[in-house]
Parts: C-alpha cells; structure tokens; sequence
C-alpha cells in the first residue's frame, strides 16, 4: 500500500529496509543530526533529489532502535515526507511500554 500511495503521489520513492539493508543500521547508529543523514542518502542515491517530490519509507524500522530516535529530529527539519512500517512495529513498541511501565 505505501509504495503504491508514493506512486500515486511523489515523484520518487527511497526505501529502506532495516533487516534487509544493514548498513543503514549501522548510519543511523552513527549519525545524529538530520543534515548528516540526508548528505549520506544524497551521495547513496544520487540520481534523487530529496526534497517534497520525495517520499523516504523506513520499512522494518522495528530492527532499529536508533532509526525510532533519528524521527525526532527528521520530522523537525527533512526536506521530504517520511513513511515507516514494519512486520513486528506494533509488538515491539508494546514490549518497549511493557518494560518501561514495568521499571518505573
């Protein structure tokens, strides 16, 4: 359904998935600023210009605890529109809640 929508409606599609495309774990481990993050997909996917003819789908984002964290900063100040997904999101973010609820 996301790809079809972003079909429908940009112009481009960038897709990453976290357990299929490993070395962007490894990217969003490392990068903390937004700007550092959109010069990486830039100099990745060259041919794509990000900006609102752009739709950046983070699939699996549940195999990637620092992607959850880089969407603070993202949705402040990203030239294009983010979409996430994932296979396990919705237990992963529960077993997250359980545990803090849990420890507090």
């Amino acid at each position: 359904m996301i790809r079809k929508f972003a079909k429908n409606n940009y112009k481009n599609l960038v897709e990453i998935n976290f357990k299929r495309d490993n070395e962007f774990q490894e990217l969003f481990k490392q990068t903390k600023t937004s700007h550092d993050l959109l010069q990486y997909l830039e100099l990745t996917y060259i041919n794509i210009q990000f900006d609102q003819n752009t739709l950046l789908f983070l699939d699996e984002i549940q195999a990637c605890s620092d992607a959850f964290t880089a969407l603070k900063f993202l949705s402040e100040n990203f030239p294009c529109d983010i979409i996430c997904s994932g296979s396990m999101l919705g237990i992963a973010c529960g077993i997250k809640f359980f545990i803090s609820s849990w420890l507090c």
